[in-house]
Order: structure tokens, then C-alpha cells, then sequence
């Protein structure tokens, strides 16, 4: 059997991915099967069903725990490092160039969200390498971090009313229909939180915001990362 995957199919530019699918169409009448992952009320559905004709079955892929976000930590490290294919979690070297401390703390602040987990990774890297530093401790992590939400904002280019929702976000910590208050809706021009969902959604979407497991109400807040300068700025 023959699995064809598309990756983050609702970041792609639609009309190549059409014409991908189109040209695999042959296939379709065979033994291959499509993945398709990406946002479930977008280009993706739009390409299974309405154009394709398939079958959706839609998975939601949970984060991962932990544990799990370390071990794949390990995992990207030694497929890159020479001389040192350690991956057992309980040896420090198995996390270099990062200290057991800092690398635990990456973990957490990648939410299990393998693409965060990359973004992030890679602001991270490359953070120490233009410091020229060979260890990251917890002090260069929070450097390298520092910078990412700036990255993030710079590549979704957010329009105003989305920076205006993110900076509610920020201020709160917390928005749900719980949190949110009258005041706060007036002033986005919104008349319930339910205006305000699909802003919440865009900045999830953009790894600026993620929701949180509440079973009774949805609820977003940031993802943990310290304030840029660019915050420190627009809080004054």
C-alpha cells in the first residue's frame, strides 16, 4: 500500500496542492491512500470531499506528553550530532548542546505541539549560534525564546484586528466567554465571544495562542513565552 502524505496542507498554496492531487489521480484508483493533515475547516476538507470525492476521516492529533516531547527531543539531536548517538533520557548527553534543565524547560514551553516544537527549536539554534555558544543553559534558552514570539507574529502577518485580539490575550493570560468581560468586547467591536472565536483560532493557527483542555467552555491563552521588547513597548 502507498501512503502519500501532505504535511500543513492549510499553510500550502492551494493551487499547487490541486495540482498535485490532480496529477496523483491515477493513483486514487489504485492502492494508494492520502494523508492529508492541516487545519479541519480549510483548504483540506474543501480538497477531500467537495473536489476529490473521498472518504474524510478526520483524527485530531492530541499533544504530546512530556515525556514524549523529550524523548522526540533526543531523538532530533542525535540525528544530528557526530560522535555521540546517545539517547538514553537519564544521560545528560543525550540532550546536547542543550543542559538537562534547559532542555526539560523546552519541552514545556513546546506545549507537545510537534510544529511548535520545530519552530521554536529552530529560533532556539539559532539564537546560539549567533552568540557563538556551545551549551545551552536556561539563561541562552530564554534568549533564544526571547525572540521567537516576534518570528511567529512576523511570518502569520497578523492583521490589526488579530494584533489587537493577541494583545487582549497577553494582557489577560486568558480568554474564554468566562473571562472575557463587556468592556473587552466594546472595545474589539465584538458582541460576544463567540465573534472573537475565529481571531482565537487564527493565532492558534499561527502558534501564538493555544486552547486550553477545558471541557465546558473553550478557553485560549498564550504560548509561554517570555515578552519581547516589542510587548514591553505596546504595554506602556
Amino acid at each position: 500500500v502507498l501512503v502519500i502524505a501532505f504535511d500543513d496542507l492549510d499553510i500550502r498554496n492551494p493551487s499547487e496542492v490541486r495540482q498535485m492531487m490532480h496529477d496523483a489521480q491515477g493513483m486514487l484508483k489504485g492502492d494508494a491512500w492520502f494523508m492529508l493533515t492541516g487545519h479541519p475547516m480549510g483548504i483540506t476538507v474543501d480538497l477531500l470531499t467537495s473536489e476529490r470525492g473521498l472518504f474524510d476521516l478526520q483524527l485530531k492529533l492530541d499533544e504530546l506528553d512530556q515525556p514524549t516531547t523529550y524523548k522526540m527531543l533526543i531523538n532530533y539531536l542525535s540525528s544530528a550530532r557526530i560522535n555521540n548517538d546517545c539517547t538514553d533520557p537519564d544521560d545528560p548527553r543525550c540532550v546536547l548542546p542543550f543542559t538537562p534543565e534547559a532542555a526539560a524547560e523546552f519541552c514545556r514551553v513546546s506545549l507537545g505541539k510537534p510544529r511548535l516544537f520545530n519552530r521554536l527549536g529552530n529560533t532556539v539554534l539559532s539564537k546560539a549560534a549567533d552568540l557563538e555558544i556551545k551549551v545551552i543553559t536556561s539563561e541562552v534558552l530564554q534568549e533564544g525564546l526571547k525572540v521567537a514570539a516576534p518570528t511567529l507574529r512576523q511570518q502569520a502577518a497578523l492583521s490589526v484586528q488579530e494584533e489587537r485580539v493577541r494583545a487582549l490575550l497577553l494582557k489577560r493570560g486568558e480568554l474564554s466567554d468566562e473571562t472575557i468581560t463587556i468592556e473587552d468586547l466594546e472595545a474589539l467591536g465584538f458582541r460576544s465571544f463567540s465573534d472573537n472565536l475565529p481571531l482565537l483560532e487564527r493565532l492558534e493557527e499561527a502558534d501564538l495562542a493555544h486552547q486550553l483542555n477545558q471541557e465546558d467552555v473553550k478557553a485560549y491563552a498564550p504560548i509561554p513565552l517570555p515578552p519581547s521588547d516589542d510587548d514591553i513597548i505596546e504595554d506602556v
